[in-house]
């Protein structure tokens, strides 16, 4: 064993000093949300003059592969600047989950989100007012940032501090700006930059002497080439036709002022092209300063399109929306002599030529132009294949589509029929191979399709008439989603041709069918209390479908449409793109599948999948109730109540409904609480609770139906589990409405069905009915999802080297992985201690830390080991989720505290552990990573106590004998490491291994997190080698646990 306190770090192959290449990718981020704003590219109109180039998909990809650190801190910190509470919400509705999916995942979902807000702006609604408090702790109490904050929501942006600084620091810039000097043109058409804030302030820096500069000739195009002359030379009468060329090229007229501003170009030694002279021309007329409004309102148009503040454009040029409109119009609006026209000019037939054409036309055109396009035949071939790309375009082209092309900096208007025929296959393609590259699924042409697909027809269902449910219900229709879209397309396709209206199945009847409905239905109510039904709207409903067929109106018909109509919405709400991706990852296709079985699959997916946020939704549910002032403590303990008794009546899996059902009884509250404990008291195995809060004061009975619902249930052993999901078609409805219920609950909303006294005897069907019409408060709901922000902001701020562990051990990349992580690696030891804060089963707890250092003699028995303690651990915050004083604090908490275990567990699976270390009354850890090469073998470990403070040991073992180096922050930790050498000397000689050379370090500079291994991990497995690294690895253990309570 060598004691050397001189070795320096370097000399050890880096082991302990890690300096990583820094690579900035703030370009590739800016090419994911938008194009990239300093680059002139060859363009046929100004508007076109700074894209990005073709390849940015690529690029992003392959920075997401090879810089994951990178691109994930910078596609976070770019989330947190642009992601408002409409996206969120919309992503909640999409059924993704911000931190629990990944976060290219996220990415791709929310920029298809922002694209369909930014191009539907008739269907955009801001959620609601921001209080004047609300911006003042954000951005303070100033008039400037209340004005910038009104813009950024109605922009659909978020307010945030760092947005509404980065503004402020561009309207200071912009203030600054003065009428462009001749030098600053210069500067920017040479330089190939756009005319934004920051360009023009740099420019008047940087910019040439307009009386002359550093160039010596001046240019000018001349075929394909530039030729070079001293200005003194030019005879501008014989260049007058080159300079023809290339403004009208540049779609200029060509006049004394055109033919000045090219002479400008060459005296200023800048190369004449369409390029620069279209640059020039946006340029020159720019009156700067601009107001503060103008300025305000390019800074927004900048941040919607993924740029920063001080890159907005000065220009007044249209932004994307405005461009993909334009743009969809164009192709819309043309027609065969448009096509013609240009093509007797002798130009390419793209958007911009045939807007230039459709211009002229509303002038007076000339006989010439006319007589040009009527020498091009019918059968031209340049005509014939550009009528056929056209009509191709037509049926792809949408101006959300065009926005997507767009802000991945394809000019939509200058490129061919057929290039952007093959872009808007690529664009509506690409969202669906992202999601597949997301999921690990082979993002083949099968797979893109089959996505595609069902996304596209569960889209489509939705707004097909509700009339399809009756002819589900009469056999005419296969009960699928592909029988329902087929037969639905067919009646919306009729409505439509007769310019009806019609009630969809997926919405509520619009404002405008009110009177529509009322007046052709206007005696439904009568017929339901004829029938001894009760008036809900699902009732209504059904009677109204009944009657769109021609059905009679009967008691069992009625049931029979109220159960296929709940079954359906319930496979459109529950049937979420990750379902259907593992849908995909098993080879099914649920189009085909009968609704009820689907329905039943999608279930078993989610529990398969692990997918259960019941958990999440009760933070929310809480932290909501939390938020509410108005609601009284006695309100709390109630709405606590009503939400505990919907998940435990849920996770009795149809238990409790289907038992109602059996013995004919009504399905309402007060039955449904009976039925949940009676359940309980049979012994069955679920796991529910007694604790239903404040819904003891509502003075719920339990009537003989107490008596009724304890035969009805079976005893656990006699359960088979084929009987249990024996449903019937009722007890399907009434469990579908308990789910919507769940989706639907709120305690702004039950506060308002509360309002009408007792419910204990209200159906469920009357209670969901009462949900789904009471409103949100949309503040609350605004704030919610500004938390969420706050979130993903959190997290773009986590160090480099966390995100960069999640990947090397090939874990998911979720803003809860990255959190989740960030706690294990910079506050060692606080999970295990926070477990054992929270537990009430200490012993077990205490028995499954001891099983971990025991495991140490094998991956498998790790693993069993780590299981164990899951186990343990989420049986015990289990418990505490059931406590009648939780807060969504706490629970916030203990999911951090679930997902720092889950991750450990997960980690263990790749050879990285967490290993609980007892001192004195501290508990903390030990990190340990086994790394297993085909010669020889590393034992990296990691740990922080007060004891030695910051610690780092690598062992390789090779051939019986291990060598490496311990370091330690501070000599006086160092000095107890050493002191412990012996030990573990004695603990390896006793496990067969020999101590060879050990050196000990110390580094005040000393970065755990930063260790680079230098051996290869092998996938081959050394049998030996391997059972021979983890007795390396418990013999370093067992000798520090010893060495701490020693010195303890």
């Amino acid at each position: 064993m060598n004691v050397n306190n001189k070795v320096d770090l370097n000399s050890i192959h880096n082991k302990l000093e890690f300096s990583e290449k820094q690579k900035n990718i703030d370009s590739v981020t800016q090419k994911l949300f938008s194009q990239d704003a300093f680059k002139v590219e060859s363009s046929d109109s100004k508007n076109q003059l700074f894209k990005m180039g073709e390849n940015a998909q690529e690029d992003i990809m392959q920075a997401a592969q090879t810089q994951p650190s990178e691109f994930v801190k910078s596609t976070l910190a770019a989330l947190g600047k642009t992601v408002t509470s409409n996206d969120l919400s919309e992503l909640d509705k999409e059924g993704f989950d911000v931190t629990e999916d990944e976060v290219k995942t996220i990415v791709t979902v929310t920029d298809k989100i922002q694209i369909y807000l930014a191009t539907h702006c008739e269907d955009y609604q801001i959620t609601g007012d921001i209080s004047k408090e609300a911006i003042e702790k954000v951005a303070g109490s100033s008039q400037l940032a209340m004005e910038i904050s009104k813009k950024l929501m109605e922009s659909n942006l978020p307010i945030t501090k760092d947005n509404i600084e980065d503004i402020e620091e561009a309207l200071e810039i912009a203030n600054q700006l003065q009428p462009i000097s001749d030098g600053a043109l210069k500067y920017l058409i040479h330089n190939k930059l756009a005319p934004s804030i920051e360009n023009i302030y740099k420019a008047e820096f940087s910019g040439l002497n307009s009386a002359g500069g550093t160039y010596a000739a001046g240019f000018f195009s001349e075929g394909t080439g530039y030729v070079g002359k001293i200005s003194d030379d030019f005879n501008w009468d014989s260049l007058k036709e080159s300079m023809s060329k290339v403004i009208e090229s540049a779609n200029l007229k060509v006049d004394n002022e055109t033919l000045s501003d090219a002479k400008w170009l060459m005296e200023n030694h800048i190369p004449l092209t369409k390029d620069t002279l279209s640059q020039y021309e946006s340029l020159k007329d720019v009156t700067l300063p601009l107001s503060q409004e103008d300025v305000l309102n390019q800074i927004m148009q900048a941040i919607q399109e993924g740029k920063k503040p001080v890159q907005a454009l000065v220009t007044n040029e249209p932004s994307f929306v405005e461009r993909a409109q334009e743009a969809y119009q164009v192709i819309q609006e043309t027609t065969a002599q448009d096509i013609k026209e240009v093509i007797a000019n002798e130009l390419p037939v793209t958007i911009s030529n045939l807007k230039d054409v459709q211009a002229k036309q509303t002038e007076d055109t000339s006989e010439k132009a006319n007589s040009k396009a009527l020498e091009v035949i019918e059968n031209n071939i340049t005509y014939i294949t550009a009528r056929r790309q056209l009509e191709e375009i037509r049926l792809q082209m949408s101006v959300e589509a065009n926005y997507r092309l767009l802000k991945q900096g394809i000019s939509i208007e200058t490129s061919s029929l057929q290039a952007l025929i093959t872009e808007l296959k690529n664009a509506e393609n690409l969202y669906y191979k992202q999601l597949l590259d997301s999921s690990d699924i082979e993002a083949s042409t099968q797979n893109i399709s089959t996505l595609k697909d069902i996304t596209t027809k569960l889209s489509e269902i939705r707004y097909v008439p509700s009339d399809v449910i009756g002819k589900v219900v009469s056999g005419e229709t296969p009960n699928s989603i592909q029988g329902i879209h087929k037969t639905g397309s067919e009646l919306k396709s009729k409505y439509d041709a007769a310019n009806q209206s019609y009630e969809a199945l997926m919405t509520k009847p619009r404002s405008d069918m009110g009177d529509h409905i009322a007046k052709a239905f206007q005696n439904v109510d009568d017929i339901l209390t004829d029938l001894g039904l009760e008036i809900t709207n699902s009732n209504q409903r059904a009677v109204r479908i009944l009657g769109y067929n021609n059905m009679e109106i009967n008691l069992e018909n009625i049931n029979a449409v109220k159960v296929a109509d709940a079954a359906v919405n319930q496979t459109i709400s529950s049937l979420t793109p990750k379902v259907v991706l593992n849908m995909i990852r098993e080879g099914i296709n649920p189009l085909d599948t009968d609704v009820n079985e689907l329905n039943n699959q999608i279930k078993d997916m989610n529990h398969l999948l692990g997918d259960d946020n019941s958990q999440e939704k009760y933070s929310e549910f809480l932290w909501r109730l939390e938020k509410n002032s108005e609601i009284s403590s006695k309100e709390r303990d109630a709405f606590v109540g009503m939400y505990r008794l919907l998940h435990n009546v849920e996770k009795t899996d149809g238990q409790v409904i289907g038992a109602l059902v059996n013995q004919n009884a009504e399905i309402t509250l007060n039955n449904l609480l009976t039925g949940v404990r009676t359940i309980k008291n049979k012994g069955l195995d679920v796991k529910v609770d007694d604790n239903f809060g404040g819904l003891e004061s509502l003075h719920f009975t339990t009537t003989s139906i107490s008596e009724q619902l304890s035969s009805a249930f079976p005893s656990q052993t006699n359960m088979g589990q084929e009987q249990a999901n024996n449903q019937s078609g009722e007890t399907q409805y009434y469990n579908n409405l308990l789910d919507k219920a769940l989706r639907e609950i709120t305690p702004d909303k039950l506060e308002q069905v509360f309002e009408d006294g007792e419910i204990k005897d209200m159906s469920l069907e009357k209670f969901v009915d009462e949900l789904s019409n009471a409103k949100e408060n949309k503040l609350i709901s605004e704030e919610y999802y500004k938390e969420q922000q706050e979130v993903i902001q959190k997290a773009s701020q986590v160090e480099k080297n966390v995100i960069t562990m999640l990947s090397d051990f090939r874990q998911p990349i979720t803003i809860h992985n990255i959190l989740a992580a960030d706690a294990l690696m910079n506050k060692r030891g606080s999970m295990f201690q926070k477990l054992t804060e929270q537990s009430k089963e200490n012993d077990k707890l205490s028995d499954a830390f001891t099983q971990i250092t025991d495991a140490l003699e094998s991956k498998e028995e790790m693993q069993q080991a780590y299981e164990n303690l899951e186990k343990v651990a989420m049986s015990s915050l289990d418990e505490k989720v059931k406590e009648q004083d939780v807060t969504s604090l706490d629970l916030k908490e203990l999911k951090l505290l679930r997902n720092e275990i889950k991750l450990t567990t997960h980690l263990s699976k790749e050879e990285k552990y967490e290993i609980p270390i007892q001192i004195g009354e501290e508990i903390t850890s030990i990190n340990l990573t086994v790394i297993r090469g085909t010669q020889s073998g590393k034992v990296s470990i990691t740990m922080e106590n007060e004891t030695v403070g910051k610690a780092v040991a690598e062992f390789v073992l090779k051939d019986k004998e291990a060598y490496g180096y311990i370091a330690s922050d501070n000599q006086s930790g160092l000095n107890i490491l050493k002191s412990n050498g012996n030990v573990l000397k004695n603990q390896l000689e006793a496990s067969g291994i020999s101590l060879g050379k050990l050196d000990f370090i110390a580094s005040k500079n000393l970065d755990m997190n930063q260790i680079k291994h230098d051996i290869e991990p092998s996938e081959i497995e050394n049998q030996a080698n391997t059972k021979d690294l983890y007795r390396l690895a418990k013999a370093f253990v067992i000798s520090i646990q010893n060495q701490q309570t020693k010195t303890n």
